[in-house]
């Protein structure tokens, strides 16, 4: 039989505190040792109601809580806070005054800016264009607190200005008939034209810088690079240009009529043209390339080609996507779904883009041909498209161009300028530029009024331009 809590309570406590067990004042309590306090309320507890207990569970509780900003060192709390995301972190700052000096001390955001640079491709562009200083890792010098959160502001601002087309509108008057072709990066723009040439840019000053002569027809397509740009004409050739020097250095001769599109990435390229054939080309020296392969199957002129180091992907005027094995030249599949001639093509990962007569735009998967989803809003063929992982731009004969949500098919704004046929959309984080028959180009600017973030001294560094293919 056990001992009664009087009893066990006896055992427990000092002899000097036995006269005070009836009731103990609070200044006697408090000069007891703890573990006769401890007993001492084990026997109170022992003579109370669930209920009372309960509620003195609670009042336990609250005293047993503790407030690790106030205890932990400062490291250990930014490595905790660390694993919220930036909006969760800006509520922790509302707590108290000692949580906001420490959700909003410059470790934790400085640690956040890095992150967001190195894995997201929108704060990536915005550094990179705009001149959010790349201090060190270790760099005290500024407050990335606000530097974080001016950038956050504007990107949202910029991505609301995407949803309802709110953007700044520039264009350059070419002089040229009609503009078909554009490639641009940070500092200049090629474009091809309608009267046989080929014209180098200057973005800030919107003048051109050279002028590439040679071919016999329009230029329909082109692409560039650091060293060279290839072009194709309706002239039935491609040509390949020094870039430095806009010295033509070869001319590729083998299709029989109109070079419709062409694609190159590494040693490959890859042109297609009006005579229903693709050509894949190998380079074997500077700005010169050998025939790989002839790719025959299309029962129309081939208008748009594109590729990866797994599939050649054309689109023809026959109604079909032909997706071939790029190394061995086999046909894989054939996709069918167009009620129209197919104009225009992306091919990205493992979905395909395309625009067609028919008015739509459509999206299937690469590997299994099966129709992702088809969105309608134009009135005439569309002429150009590209998507990345947010949106789609495409451009139509309807002199319209209409941003979509990738993700949900959901048409966000309809831009209007152009007076003739879109020929040709390139787009990047920030911007669209368009090139129509009305012989203009258009540059659609969502990020126009960029306030400066950068700290007074600082100087943004930039990588090497990257042209947007």
């Amino acid at each position: 039989m056990s001992a009664s809590p009087e009893k066990a309570l006896s055992a427990t406590l000092c002899e000097q505190h036995l006269h005070a067990l009836a009731a103990p004042s609070v200044a006697d309590f408090g000069e007891w040792h703890e573990q006769c306090k401890v007993a001492y309320i084990q026997t109170l507890m022992g003579s109370v109601t669930k209920s009372s207990l309960m509620q003195l569970s609670k009042f336990v509780d609250e005293h047993l809580k503790v407030d690790f900003v106030t205890v932990l060192p400062d490291e250990i709390i930014e490595k905790i806070f660390l694993h919220l995301d930036p909006k969760d972190v800006r509520n922790c700052a509302l707590v108290s005054k000692s949580w906001h000096r420490v959700a909003t001390s410059s470790p934790i955001w400085r640690a956040m800016y890095f992150q967001r640079v190195q894995t997201d491709e929108t704060w990536q562009e915005y550094v990179r264009v705009y001149g959010a200083p790349l201090v060190t890792r270790h760099s005290d010098a500024r407050d990335y607190f606000g530097l974080y959160n001016a950038i956050s502001r504007e990107l949202d601002r910029i991505k609301i200005n995407w949803r309802t087309g709110n953007c700044a509108k520039r264009d350059i008057q070419c002089d040229s008939n009609g503009v078909y072709c554009i490639q641009y990066d940070d500092t200049k723009l090629v474009s091809g034209s309608r009267d046989n040439k080929i014209r180098v840019w200057d973005l800030a000053t919107m003048t051109v810088k050279q002028t590439l002569t040679g071919h016999l027809g329009s230029v329909l397509c082109l692409q560039y690079d650091d060293t060279q740009i290839v072009t194709g004409s309706s002239d039935a050739t491609a040509r390949v240009w020094e870039l430095a020097t806009g010295t033509c250095r070869s001319t590729l001769t083998n299709h029989a009529e109109s070079v419709l599109h062409l694609r190159f990435a590494a040693d490959r390229l890859v042109t297609c043209s009006k005579d229903f054939r693709v050509i894949s080309w190998i380079r074997d020296a500077p700005f010169s390339y050998q025939v790989a392969r002839v790719l025959e199957g299309h029962t129309a002129a081939v208008n748009v080609v594109d590729f990866s180091d797994r599939y050649i992907v054309s689109a023809s005027g026959d109604r079909t996507i032909r997706v071939w094995d790029t190394q061995t030249g086999n046909l894989e599949r054939q996709i069918a779904g167009h009620s129209r001639g197919i104009a225009c093509l992306h091919y990205r990962g493992d979905r395909i883009l395309t625009g067609s007569s028919d008015e739509t735009v459509r999206m299937w998967n690469v590997d299994t041909g099966q129709l992702i989803f088809t969105l309608r809003g134009h009135t005439a063929l569309v002429r150009c498209l590209r998507f990345n992982d947010k949106y789609i731009i495409s451009g139509s004969y309807d002199n319209m161009i209409i941003v979509w949500d990738v993700q949900t098919g959901e048409r966000l704004a309809t831009l209007r300028g152009h007076s003739n046929r879109v020929f040709r959309v390139q787009f990047d984080q920030f911007k669209i530029i368009s090139s129509s028959q009305d012989d203009t180009i258009r540059i659609w600017d969502f990020a126009a009024t960029m306030p400066s973030t950068a700290a007074p001294g600082s100087a943004a560094t930039s990588p090497r331009p990257s042209p947007r293919v």
